[in-house]
């Protein structure tokens, strides 16, 4: 394993998600066997319905009994398994270089993204990746192959902080690029414009994309435990705010949780997935407690 690709992957965690997957929730489309359902219909696998027979069909797939009992022709259709396609963003604007250790918000989002990628490719699906701050800012097209997991630690190791978020543009942006159905994974603090990002989400949702947002914060973000005076520093705005944190604790935490949850019920009424992540829980922790959950919500063949 090469030191770079070491940095982001680390064997410890790799060890935690050693029988881990992750599913498509919803029917997603493939171009080849796969694991999951397909929308579309083919003739194998698993038995889905019927369809009216047109000419030019197979009269091997005309159902008999069908015909026998309503002398209608029908085709026998089946469900398909396939692949599916992961894209993962990754907010790189200047907020997410916040941190009260040394795992920043943008360094937590990196290792989740790259064994993440692992988890999926080694199951032969496919994971694009795209950061962004104003805008899209490197795109690699979607791999099934490990070398991707590769490529995704190469970009990640020179990728830092500049600018400030433009999530719904870049949302918007993206649903354009990409074509057939699959899951959007959005890593980000989701500090922006709220309007702006429920317009980029509900745009890939109109194309039928899976999203599932990673709403990653700092346990100092959620908890607000500083104490004396202490001096604020803006990242994404300009200036600096000294205070007593004690006088304006309660008034923060009030209006962060407001935020949060403003978010979590404006992603459920669109049938989108809202995770929080708390940055002190260690990406292993983090992955196992989501893909368990994930799988409980899968439906079972």
């Amino acid at each position: 394993m090469s030191s770079t690709l070491s940095k982001y992957l680390d064997p410890r965690t790799l060890s935690q998600l050693l029988h881990a997957k992750m599913s498509a929730k919803y029917l997603v489309e493939g171009h080849y066997a796969g694991q999951h359902r397909s929308p579309f219909y083919g003739f194998a696998v698993e038995f889905a319905g019927h369809r009216e027979y047109v000419p030019g069909d197979d009269i091997k797939h005309l159902d008999w009994r069908v015909y026998f009992k309503t002398e209608r022709l029908a085709i026998k259709q089946y469900e398909q398994e396939t692949n599916f396609i992961c894209h993962l963003l990754i907010d790189k604007s200047e907020s997410m270089q916040f941190g009260s250790t040394e795992m920043t918000k943008l360094e937590y989002a990196k290792h989740l993204a790259t064994c993440l990628t692992y988890l999926i490719v080694r199951r032969a699906d496919a994971v694009g990746l795209g950061t962004f701050d104003e805008q899209l800012v490197d795109v690699l097209p979607p791999l099934t192959s490990m070398s991707q997991v590769f490529q995704i630690a190469e970009l990640f190791e020179n990728l830092q902080p500049t600018s400030k978020t433009g999530i719904g543009e870049v949302l918007t942006d993206y649903a354009r690029r990409i074509g057939r159905r699959g899951i959007v994974i959005i890593m980000s603090d989701f500090f922006g414009d709220h309007d702006s990002l429920m317009r980029g989400i509900q745009r890939l949702r109109y194309d039928n994309h899976e999203v599932v947002l990673f709403h990653i914060l700092d346990d100092s973000e959620l908890t607000f435990p500083f104490e004396g005076m202490t001096r604020f520093i803006g990242l994404e705005t300009a200036g600096d705010h000294l205070t007593q944190p004690e006088n304006i604790r309660q008034d923060y935490l009030d209006k962060m949780n407001n935020f949060i949850d403003t978010l979590r019920r404006n992603c459920d009424a669109n049938r989108v997935e809202h995770v929080l992540v708390n940055t002190s829980v260690s990406q292993g922790h983090m992955l196992m407690g989501y893909l368990n959950s994930r799988r409980e919500m899968v439906p079972q063949k």
